[in-house]
């Protein structure tokens, strides 16, 4: 029986469409992994084995794009309770609560306040410089990630 692929585990806050926009690439996801200090994506991740993923993962990259691309492979499965949180919300103000309020369960490495500008709403991250040279990847994942889940929440573009 071959070995499970690493990339299948749905408990990786998200984390797994990294590897699975590297692997397109042709970079083999263990070697990744291996480069992270990490066997599997299974099971909850601390702080510093995310960012070791998204350090590795910044570092194998061949495609400037590749953090915007991984995060437009997101989808709200990938979160698993949290992601069917959100999908099963009432309405997308309570998704919104719900996802701001509980963050860190979806594996955030920054901290994200929101705050309404009049008909606008500002999300901003804090912290960025805790991340040195990894700011660039990790804020274009994430965000490109927010931006296509809160599209699946929302049935349309967001």
């Amino acid at each position: 029986m071959p070995a499970a692929s690493p990339v299948q585990d749905t408990a990786a806050f998200g984390l797994r469409v990294l590897l699975e926009e590297l692997d397109a690439q042709g970079v083999e996801p263990r070697d990744v992994l291996r480069r992270a200090g990490l066997r599997t994506l299974k099971g909850q991740l601390t702080q510093p084995q995310r960012l070791a993923l998204l350090k590795a993962a910044s570092e194998a990259a061949s495609d400037p794009l590749t953090a915007l691309k991984a995060g437009q492979r997101q989808r709200v499965h990938h979160f698993g309770v949290y992601g069917f949180a959100l999908a099963t919300s009432p309405t997308f103000g309570d998704a919104f609560a719900f996802g701001r309020q509980n963050l860190e369960l979806a594996g955030a490495v920054l901290r994200i306040t929101y705050r309404q500008d009049g008909t606008t709403g500002v999300l901003r991250s804090h912290n960025p410089g805790a991340l040195g040279s990894l700011l660039p990847f990790t804020a274009e994942f994430w965000r490109s990630s927010m931006v296509t889940l809160l599209s699946e929440i929302l049935e349309q573009p967001f």
